[in-house]
């Protein structure tokens, strides 16, 4: 009579050296769970195998792991728009597009026109982005120049990206120019002198 060969049961738990652990359930001799670390930095992680009828329990040796700290990034493109020349009352609109380059999600705090600058309050952004940018992914502000008031010249301001990511907060420098175009006629008047009529 020949005894067949039978797979290990029963459960596996990982302890990692900084206390965190998972347990993972075998099925047919394999089985797998997962440990969320909070953390980066080095450590040993062993497993326990709990024994069935068949298989004695036992614990492995120790295996190091190092958890490498996760990197939040954003890339601001672009980092400087100029509106050129924009008349009194007209609309002068640029997009400014922010990536989460990064490996770890970016909580956005606030999109807002800093105010300093001259004639900033003519600068106003438009956020189309999530509270939270998750990594790779890409959202876009919508930044407009609308010169409203009697004044001409060169206006300036910056818009502030308020997040989590490091740099924070990241800015946009704006500027732009206002002008006030004045239709005049030259010459003022005209003389046809004298014309027979017919």
């Amino acid at each position: 009579f020949v005894t067949p060969v039978t797979k290990p049961t029963g459960s596996v738990k990982i302890t990692a050296s900084t206390g965190e652990t998972c347990t993972g359930t075998l099925t047919a001799g394999t089985g797998s769970c997962s440990i969320t670390f909070t953390a980066s930095g080095t450590r040993t992680l062993t497993g326990s195998y709990s024994g069935d009828s068949d298989f004695n329990t036992s614990t492995s040796a120790g295996v190091t792991q190092t958890v490498n700290s996760s990197s939040s990034t954003l890339t601001i493109s672009p980092t400087t728009i100029n509106f050129g020349q924009v008349p009194i009352g007209f609309l002068g609109l640029e997009t400014v597009w922010v990536t989460n380059s990064g490996t770890s999600p970016v909580k956005i705090s606030s999109v807002t026109i800093g105010k300093s600058g001259t004639y900033y309050q003519d600068f106003f952004a438009l956020p189309l982005c999530p509270s939270t940018l998750a990594p790779h992914n890409t959202c876009t502000i919508l930044v407009s120049f609308l010169p409203n008031r009697n004044q001409l010249g060169a206006a300036n301001a910056s818009l502030l990206f308020t997040d989590s990511a490091a740099g924070s907060p990241q800015t946009v420098s704006l500027s732009g120019t206002i002008i006030n175009p004045i239709a005049t006629l030259n010459p003022s008047s005209l003389s046809f002198g004298t014309q027979k009529v017919g």
